[in-house]
């Protein structure tokens, strides 16, 4: 199994490269999005995709995300973020705000920020109690 420290850490990639690599990717991910849609080849709905980010404050996930979703159909896809707590979320448990965003058959999600995170956020911040 590859490993950090068998990485050539020296590689780099050119900003032509990285921007047709991006775009590629970009065509791609819109490919994939309108099969799942069933909006190419018949009307079979594909499974739900969620996409998770995770990071630090100020690590990238915004940028990415946007990067990520620009070339899709807005009514298509959705972006949830997750920040503390409203007061109204915290008369409920914890994790049943990342409920809704969870997207159906065909559907698709991109999260900047999800449960898993959250969980250990919440707990240290006092959001959540130890029972939670």
């Amino acid at each position: 199994m590859a490993s950090l420290k068998d990485a050539d850490l020296a590689l780099k990639l050119g900003a032509r490269e990285g921007q047709e690599r991006v775009l590629e990717a970009q065509r791609r991910l819109l490919a994939l999005r309108l099969q799942l849609g069933g909006l190419l080849e018949g009307p079979e709905l594909g499974p739900p995709l969620c996409v998770l980010f995770e990071g630090w404050d100020a690590s990238g996930k915004g940028g990415a995300i946007r990067r990520l979703v620009s070339p899709l159909d807005p009514r298509h896809v959705r972006v949830a973020q997750f920040g503390a707590p409203t007061p109204d979320e915290k008369r409920h448990h914890f994790l049943k705000r990342f409920a809704p965003p969870l997207p159906g058959w065909g559907g698709m999600t991109v999260m900047d920020r999800s449960w898993y995170g959250r969980v250990l956020v919440e707990r240290v911040e006092g959001f959540a109690t130890e029972a939670q």
